[in-house]
């Protein structure tokens, strides 16, 4: 994810910003997290005021040819057309910058300084390198922004600051935003075998550890953390977990059948913990989320029920809706279960009224 933030934007020309965001954010594929730095201390931290506003482009040309003009809503277009896969990802990431600037500037949530220059760093690095192996080995990629562009090569380092400065944010941002909810801690397993399901269970009533067991036999992506999923807020309904309301904390369901990929498995639950919600402020937080993102980063499962839930506490809408043989195969919780909506990378549209979350 390519995202996190720093001083403020030149003067220049919109259209070319908003082409040089699109690059940078395919190009540098920033993972959901940039690198975070070991031992972070008291100093200086960065915020929303830094970052760049993701609503800052118009309908520019982008080139011309003879008396042609070529916008950006014409790159757009084809994008979506050409490589749909592509342009939704880059709009579901546009939609988690926003999402994430509002929410760490409703908490106050900052990042360390240091952090953030060593991911600046870190992102010039790996940029140039793709550059080098992806578009031309022969120029420098400050003459390439240059030149095609128009713009400094200081110009462009604040956009991948703006980024970096984002992703940075969206971490905390999620690990600080689902403690704020009365949440479940599930351990889950998944097997093919109906035989072995039973065998699990039982084993379980004679004190077996389920985290030994999700070990040895989960087929699920949580087996190596013993079956632990990301909490999950208590109200979150979730097809997975489903039936969990029941249990109390060390209670066991299953086995039950349960559609997953490619056919049938069973499933066992265990619900280890019923936390509470935390309302303490960020200044409260800061330091164990921080110790917290150190000993465990952000996975893959915390961003789908974050983004889960930030569809409908923005309404987040797309303003027309694609016809029938345009439209992305539904792949949603394919892969984990959890809610569907944020897999395919696709947002639909939504009519909710927004969530007033402490």
């Amino acid at each position: 994810m390519a995202e996190l933030g720093a001083t403020r934007p030149g003067r220049g020309r919109c259209g070319a910003r908003v082409a040089l965001s699109v690059l940078v954010a395919l190009a540098l594929g920033l993972p959901a997290g940039a690198q975070e730095s070991a031992g972070a201390q008291e100093s200086e931290r960065a915020g929303t005021p830094t970052l760049l506003p993701m609503a800052r482009g118009s309908d520019d040309v982008v080139v011309r040819v003879g008396d042609v003009e070529l916008r950006t809503s014409d790159v757009f277009r084809e994008l979506d057309l050409v490589v749909p896969g592509t342009s939704a990802e880059v709009v579901r990431q546009m939609v988690l910058s926003v999402v994430t600037q509002q929410e760490a500037q409703r908490h106050g949530i900052d990042v360390d300084l240091e952090q953030l220059a060593a991911g600046i760093e870190q992102a010039l690095v790996d940029q140039r390198a793709r550059f080098a192996q992806q578009v031309d080995a022969q120029m420098s990629l400050e003459q390439f922004m240059q030149g095609r562009f128009g713009l400094s090569f200081e110009r462009y380092q604040d956009e991948v600051q703006s980024r970096v400065l984002n992703s940075l944010l969206l971490d905390r941002v999620v690990r600080f935003e689902a403690t704020r909810l009365a949440r479940d801690e599930v351990q889950v397993i998944l097997v093919r075998d109906r035989a072995l399901a039973d065998e699990i269970v039982d084993k379980l009533g004679q004190g077996a550890s389920f985290q030994a067991l999700a070990r040895k036999h989960s087929e699920h992506p949580t087996a190596a953390s013993g079956g632990m999923l990301p909490s999950v807020p208590v109200e979150t309904p979730v097809p997975l977990l489903e039936g969990r309301v029941a249990l109390e904390p060390g209670g066991i369901l299953g086995p039950a059948p349960f559609t997953w990929r490619d056919g049938t498995y069973y499933r066992v639950l265990r619900l280890a913990d019923r936390l509470p919600s935390d309302l303490r402020s960020w200044a409260e937080r800061r330091d164990e989320v921080e110790a917290e993102l150190l000993d465990r980063p952000l996975s893959a499962e915390e961003l789908e029920l974050f983004e889960a839930r930030m569809l409908d506490r923005y309404r987040v809408t797309r303003p027309s809706t694609p016809s029938p043989e345009a439209a992305s195969p539904d792949t949603s919780s394919v892969s984990t279960g959890l809610p569907s909506g944020t897999q395919s990378g696709t947002y639909p549209g939504r009519d909710g009224v927004s969530t007033d979350d402490p």
